[in-house]
Formats: structure tokens, C-alpha cells, sequence
């Protein structure tokens, strides 16, 4: 195979690079042509590989012109279905994996912090009772109760330890937010509704014609996203409008700050 291996380089690492390429290349019996951007000649080969230094996460200004000057195709290459259905497999897969694990570590940080504040108020009901059983006294009493009927719960609410019902007290506000108590739980909800939300754009993307991939994607998702900002709406039981407008104008909005990424660092999104 008569192979062109085309590179730039500003402090020789690149060069470095392209050699050892080429002399892998050549120890399996293929013949190599080693040509510096700004020096290529284009002639016919079976294969062109090209190699450029970053900068500013994008190739040289000498490798962006060598490119752009490739001859291009007459007609977009059709994309192909089996290609698109393994490519978005992968992504689901990676994006479900990484929303459980956030999720995971998320809801093991909330049960780290809890359990430190019990420790906490262990160590104090232990070192200063008296302090403590007033300070829950005053929770009480700002909750609606009178001072001696706050005192009198604080001194003999049920409870064989008092930090036990100080932590109780004290931590109810966190507990009752915590979304999902067990950390496997949090983890396996997150994951199985991510993938559910990505599998109908994926479907949509395996099915739609090659012109109109990206459109039918596009579509297809904000109308999960809705569908995704009404369930959660009528889950926690609050009106539907408002949170699945939010969820669509935010993931509208996340859509097109990444194409626009994408335009600006030359990759098609």
C-alpha cells in the first residue's frame, strides 16, 4: 500500500511521532512517503495520514489549510444506520453510566454528612447535656410551642439517648430533602431514566432519512424533555406547565450552546 504521511510540527515532537509511524508502517511491507505540510505535494496514494500539533484545541493554521485544500466528494457519503445505532449506544450507555454514578456518589455525600452531624451532636449532648437539651428546647419553642411545654418535650421526649433526639430534631429538615435514601436506589433510578430518555432520539436517529437526522433528533428529544419535566411535575405533585417549560427552554438552550461549540471549533454536531 503506498501510504502519505503528511505532518507539521513546532518543536519536533509531532516529527518525532510521524517517524515511528512510518517506520512501523514500512516493517510490514508498506511504502511510505514522509512530507511536511507545508512541503506536501498531493499525488495519488492509497492512504494519507495526517498529524498536527494543537493549538488552542485546534491543528496549526498550516495543517487547517492542507485539509481544507483535500478534494472533497461530489455528494455527502450516506450515513449509515448500523454506524449511528452503535455510535448512539455507546453514548447512552456512557451518559446512563455516568448519571448513576453522579447519582451515587451524590447521595453517598448527603449520608456522609448526615452521619457526621449525628457524631457531632453525640459529642455535644455528651460534653454539655445541659446546653443541648435547651437548644432543643428552642427548636421547640420556635416550631409554636410554649417555653415550658418545649421544655418539658425536651426533657422527656421518648428516647433512651438524648443526642439521639437531638440528632433526630435537628436533622429532620436534611433528611426530608434527601431524594432517595439508599445510594443504589438513587443510582439505578437515574441510570434506567436517562436511558429511557436517550433510547427514543436513538431510535429516531436509526430510523430517519439521512437528510433529516439531525432535525428528527432534535425534535424527538425536547419532546422527551417535556414528557421527562411534566412526569417529574406530577410526581411531586405540582402544577405541569412551569416545570416542563423550564426543562425544554434548558435543554433547548444546552442543545445549541454545544452546535455552537461545535461551528467554532470546526467539529459537525
Amino acid at each position: 500500500m503506498h501510504i502519505l504521511l503528511v505532518y507539521d510540527s513546532i518543536f519536533g515532537c509531532t516529527a518525532e511521532v510521524a517517524n515511528i509511524i512510518a517506520d512501523e508502517l514500512r516493517s510490514i511491507g508498506h511504502h511510505v512517503v514522509m512530507q511536511e505540510v507545508h512541503r506536501t505535494a498531493l499525488v495519488r496514494h492509497d492512504l494519507v495520514i495526517v498529524g498536527s500539533p494543537t493549538r488552542g484545541f485546534l491543528p496549526t493554521p498550516g495543517m487547517r489549510e492542507f485539509t481544507a485544500s483535500l478534494p472533497r466528494p461530489d455528494r455527502p457519503i450516506p450515513c449509515c444506520p448500523g454506524a449511528v445505532l452503535i455510535e448512539g449506544v455507546a453514548g447512552l450507555a456512557a451518559g446512563a453510566i455516568s448519571m448513576a454514578a453522579g447519582e451515587y456518589i451524590s447521595v453517598s455525600s448527603q449520608s456522609d454528612v448526615e452521619r457526621a452531624d449525628m457524631l457531632r451532636e453525640k459529642r455535644a449532648s455528651i460534653d454539655t447535656p445541659a446546653e443541648e437539651e435547651t437548644e432543643l428546647a428552642s427548636i421547640y419553642e420556635s416550631r409554636g410551642l410554649t417555653p415550658a411545654t418545649a421544655a418539658l418535650v425536651a426533657r422527656e421526649m421518648p428516647g433512651t439517648m438524648p443526642w439521639k433526639r437531638m440528632s433526630g430534631t435537628n436533622l429532620a429538615c436534611l433528611k426530608s430533602t434527601a431524594p432517595i435514601r439508599s445510594r443504589h436506589q438513587a443510582a439505578l433510578a437515574s441510570g434506567v431514566t436517562f436511558s429511557g430518555a436517550a433510547a427514543l432520539p436513538l431510535i429516531a436517529s436509526v430510523l430517519a432519512p439521512s437528510g433529516m437526522i439531525i432535525p428528527l433528533v432534535v425534535v424527538t428529544t425536547l419532546i422527551c424533555l417535556a414528557g421527562l419535566g411534566a412526569l417529574g411535575a406530577q410526581a411531586g405533585g405540582a402544577p405541569k406547565l412551569r416545570p416542563t417549560a423550564r426543562v425544554l427552554f434548558w435543554g433547548a438552550a444546552a442543545m445549541a450552546i454545544t452546535a455552537v461549540i461545535g461551528r467554532l471549533f470546526g467539529v459537525d454536531v
